[in-house]
């Protein structure tokens, strides 16, 4: 049995509050969760499960729920590489990001979709930082990007047709 604590709170936009779980002594992979404590009733309820080692929660401007993960094959494991997940309305978790976010515990999400991520939160002094990672864009946007590119190619490839000139006889 490990002692747990509450590493990370935040507030959705219906008021919903969610608390993030970092797990104690042995730090199992995919023990943690996230909890919810709806408004006005103050019920506690497990909202998403399978996390390892969570330090923090934001909604995104999007309105999407995000759970940072300290490291995601626990705190013994032999990495030291946390990641950040989408955690959709219905508990379900996707991992967004994780390059670089070594030993991450802050996460804030700017009005651009930018995350803003502490690292390093385990290493020597003076190494820690803060990382800004641009928001991604969903596979939808790219398959819209590319199918806009190539429009834009054919429309360009019509217009730099030589003319043809007609010539009359007299």
């Amino acid at each position: 049995m490990s002692d747990s604590v509450s590493t990370g709170v935040t507030v959705g936009p219906d008021g919903t509050i969610y608390v993030a779980e970092l797990t104690g002594f042995p730090f199992t992979p995919g023990a943690a969760q996230i909890y919810s404590i709806a408004p006005g009733t103050n019920t506690v309820s497990v909202f998403a499960t399978g996390f390892t080692n969570l330090t923090d929660l934001a909604f995104g401007p999007d309105g999407s729920l995000y759970a940072l993960s300290y490291d995601t094959t626990g705190i013994l494991g032999p990495d030291v590489g946390g990641a950040i997940f989408r955690v959709s309305g219905s508990g379900v978790s996707e991992n967004i990001f994780s390059a670089g976010l070594i030993n991450p515990t802050g996460l804030a999400i700017g009005s651009d979709g930018s995350f803003y991520v502490t690292t390093n939160s385990r290493g020597a002094p003076g190494t820690g930082q803060v990382l800004r990672i641009s928001a991604v864009p969903e596979p939808a946007t790219w398959a819209m990007m590319i199918v806009g590119f190539g429009a834009i190619g054919v429309a360009l490839r019509r217009s730099k047709r030589p003319a043809r000139l007609i010539t009359q006889q007299a």
